[in-house]
């Protein structure tokens, strides 16, 4: 938390340049991903008698709230508004702290997040979803007394811990090494970058199979099929054919997600598998229709530059590429050029 809280000062106050917000982006998702993943996770929330460490609930003299949720105690609890862990209203291992200034609760019975701290002891609560009054600014909030004033230690970074040697064995040979850990989110788009793309498949094959409306799954998934595929059609023309299929199918799943500018990328990266897919099996005809629609589609949905960029050179390669009838005859005559004079095709010439 105290990383997520140094980068959020660093946007907020330091010139950030433009050019690393792409990876900034695959970063915090991967840092979410892993988030959610700890064990118990939010969405089996009290199953078992567990709790997700994401989840809580708050309590003041006698009332407890979880949620949206608001309900009666038996009898009352502290004055101050107190944080509760797990999240029920009585129990032995029920853990609680203080929420204050953290927290604020109105007159209503309804929570306050700490949102800003405005000046000394000025502090901002915002009510989420609230349709009017949402902010709310007190004075003398008391955080000066309740929290400790930052010292120099504070902002040094943490020393890696140096590596240490490897085990040895009786008789001095090495002892064997611990297998690696499973792949993470993070190393999975590292794996991207690096143009390991069987890992990165790996990864988000079966992340996709697990979570199938994860649709940044799939255009990750689409992708790196993609560009495996481009990888090996000098060598394997049929495996890159398969891959190239099958990225498409990604990539339509990849298109159903709710934002439009992931929207226009998953159309965008469809068009260009449709692209090479064509250029391995020209008489695809249905390939290059969609090839583009695709690319129009992702132009009616942003007008980022790259999209409107690749709509053109998909009209343009369009427009130069002879019909299947034309490329049929160009290559008989290239097998026996006396039957067929090169004069006769009215297509392009591909020479």
């Amino acid at each position: 938390m105290r990383y997520v809280n140094s980068f959020r000062n660093r946007l907020a106050h330091v010139p950030f340049p433009h050019d690393p917000l792409g990876d900034v982006a695959d970063g915090l998702e991967a840092a979410t991903e892993q988030l959610f993943s700890v064990s118990p996770v939010p969405t089996a929330h009290e199953k078992n008698g567990q709790s997700s460490a994401l989840t809580g609930a708050f309590r003041i003299g006698r009332c407890f709230l979880h949620g949206g949720h608001m309900e009666s105690l038996s009898e009352s609890s502290s004055k101050d508004i107190q944080f509760v862990f797990p999240c029920r209203k009585r129990g032995e291992e029920t853990e609680a702290w203080l929420a204050l200034p953290m927290l604020h609760v109105d007159t209503m019975m309804r929570p306050h997040i700490l949102t800003r701290v405005k000046g000394h002891d000025v502090c901002e609560y915002t009510r989420f979803r609230a349709e009017a009054n949402a902010v709310l600014v007190r004075d003398n909030s008391g955080i000066t007394q309740r929290l400790p004033e930052p010292i120099k230690a504070d902002y040094l970074s943490i020393e890696e811990t140096p590596p240490q040697p490897a085990p040895v064995a009786e008789g001095g040979l090495e002892a064997p090494v611990a297998p690696a850990s499973e792949m993470s989110m993070s190393d999975a788009i590292e794996a991207i970058r690096s143009e390991d793309y069987d890992s990165a498949i790996s990864y988000f094959d079966k992340l996709t199979q697990e979570r199938p409306t994860y649709h940044i799954g799939w255009l990750r998934l689409g992708y790196a099929r993609r560009e495996k595929a481009v990888r090996l059609v000098p060598g394997d023309r049929d495996e890159a054919v398969r891959l190239l299929r099958l990225a498409v199918d990604d990539l339509a799943k990849a298109a159903q997600h709710i934002d439009h500018q992931y929207q226009a990328v998953a159309w965008y990266e469809r068009s260009k598998s449709y692209y090479h897919l064509v250029e391995l099996v020209p008489e695809d005809e249905q390939g290059r229709t969609m090839c583009k629609e695709d690319a129009e589609k992702a132009c009616a949905l942003s007008d980022e530059k790259k999209f409107l960029t690749w709509r053109e050179h998909v009209q343009t390669w369009l427009e130069g590429t002879p019909d299947i009838d034309t490329q049929r005859e160009m290559r008989r005559a290239r097998r026996n050029p006396t039957v067929t004079p090169a004069e006769h095709f009215t297509g392009p010439s591909t020479e």
